[in-house]
Parts: structure tokens; C-alpha cells; sequence
């Protein structure tokens, strides 16, 4: 009996030591390429996984809510885009800049005008 218990008690052990192992994050942002708006704007949300604190900006046209955040335990990360109506006759576009500690990603921006 007390062979059983010691085994339990060694198998249990090698698990949890297994699983106490922290991963440094990577900082890799994995994202889309490119965003597009109708000319009269609005919402759209820009899913990104990274697994590191994160900073966005865009131009002053496009606000992006939230601006920061942590990977840390969740991945998988949404942020909202929103872009004011294009008031131009032509198409107008920008950058939105996804930062972490180790790289920066631009996902292309671009509106059309409004009809």
C-alpha cells in the first residue's frame, strides 16, 4: 500500500513540476493586414493575439479604444476602430500602429469617400 501512495505521490510531483514552468512572453503581435470603412465611417473591431503588453495608435481621423493592454494571460486581444466620416471626394488612408516591447505591426488603414 505504501508503494502505491509513494508512486501517487512521485507521479503528482513530476506533473507539477511540469506545469509551474512560466514561458517569458514573446511580444509577436499576429493581426490582419488591412482595415477598410465606408465614406460615413463607424465601428469596426481588429482582433490580434499577442502574449505581451500592446500600445495602438492611429491618426487623428481613426481612434482606437482601448489603446493599451496585456497578453499576458489572455491572448487573444480586441480592440474597436473607429473612424470619423470622410468628408473629402477622394479616398483617404493611414496607419494603425500595434506595439509591444520587442515589435511594431501597421495595419493599413483605408476610407472611401462619402457618396
Amino acid at each position: 500500500m505504501n508503494h502505491k501512495i509513494l508512486s501517487l505521490f512521485l507521479v503528482l510531483a513530476g506533473v507539477l513540476s511540469c506545469s509551474t514552468k512560466t514561458e517569458l512572453p514573446t511580444g509577436q503581435i499576429e493581426t490582419v493586414e488591412s482595415l477598410s470603412f465606408p465614406g460615413s465611417g463607424g465601428p469596426k473591431e481588429l482582433v490580434f493575439s499577442t502574449d505581451d503588453r500592446w500600445e495602438a495608435s492611429s491618426s487623428e481621423w481613426c481612434t482606437v479604444y482601448p489603446s493599451s493592454g496585456s497578453g499576458r494571460f489572455l491572448h487573444k486581444q480586441v480592440i474597436t476602430v473607429i473612424c470619423e466620416p470622410n468628408e473629402g471626394s477622394s479616398e483617404r488612408g493611414c496607419y494603425l500602429t500595434l506595439r509591444t516591447t520587442s515589435q511594431s505591426v501597421y495595419v493599413s488603414i483605408t476610407q472611401g469617400p462619402q457618396k
